[in-house]
């Protein structure tokens, strides 16, 4: 860890080979707001780090050792003051690997509260369909079951030839390719329609990182290309869910 007091980053919990390809992803050079990353390594068995030299991404990265359930050690990665964590689902634990998330967002949970800080936002890798509600009660703010992705995936892969690279497209972070952002919306479109920021969007865009509206997230969900009875105007605290090639500065 460093020799200062990390705030707003991410913390990836239960570590092993399946976090080398997220930390390039979040570390990748076309990242903007680039945060710090703190894993938390549960055993030896772990996956191993590549050499300090090996690539720039794993620049800013540090090592907690120990049991991400245990309090002790989440204070150490300053759970309190991060801006995500992540928990991995632990190959060792196979069908129990649920139950660890679980107890692993409730000690996230606790050592918030103790702080007197509100929660860090917590996305869990799930194994199982039946425990996603248990998850959230734990403290999950987001489930993400690769199974489930995949198996859709396929299905609209045999219906829509192609779709699968489309998915690829979006979720690889690179100069090349495109990403999904979430921007709040300008104060000037709050009380509009959401067409007509798509349109203002389109008539300013900038050639060089072309910005297309295909979503809008509110405190009751997200929509994407929303109908005109499913979506009316912009409320404060509204965001875009815009498609890019690299964060965009504004919208309009």
């Amino acid at each position: 860890m460093p020799d200062y007091e990390l705030k707003d980053h991410v913390v990836i919990c239960n570590w092993n080979d399946k976090g080398i390809p997220m930390i390039r992803q979040l570390h990748a050079a076309i990242v903007k707001d680039r945060r710090a990353i703190v894993i938390l390594i549960p055993s030896a068995a772990a996956g191993e780090l590549p050499g300090e030299d090996d690539s720039p991404e794993f620049e800013d990265v540090y090592v907690v050792r120990g049991d991400p359930a245990n309090e002790i050690i989440l204070r150490r990665a300053n759970v309190e003051s991060a801006y995500s964590v992540v928990i991995l689902a632990d190959p060792a634990d196979r069908e129990l690997a649920d139950a660890k998330s679980i107890l692993i967002c409730m000690a996230i949970r606790s050592v918030c509260t103790a702080a007197q800080v509100g929660k860090a936002h917590v996305c869990v890798e799930g194994v199982s369909p039946q425990n996603v509600d248990h998850l959230r009660r734990a403290g999950a703010d987001e489930i993400v079951s690769a199974s489930d992705f995949a198996m859709m995936l396929l299905s609209q892969s045999a219906l829509a030839h192609g779709l699968g690279t489309v998915y690829r497209d979006l979720l690889t972070v690179s100069g090349k390719t495109n990403e999904i952002y979430i921007l709040p919306v300008p104060d000037e479109f709050v009380g509009r329609k959401f067409h007509e920021l798509g349109a203002a969007m389109f008539e300013r865009h900038d050639p060089r990182n072309p910005v297309i509206l295909v979503g809008v997230a509110t405190e009751k969900g997200t929509k994407l290309n929303p109908r005109p009875e499913e979506f009316e105007r912009f409320s404060e605290g509204d965001k875009a869910v815009v498609i890019a090639f690299e964060r965009p500065e504004s919208l309009v």
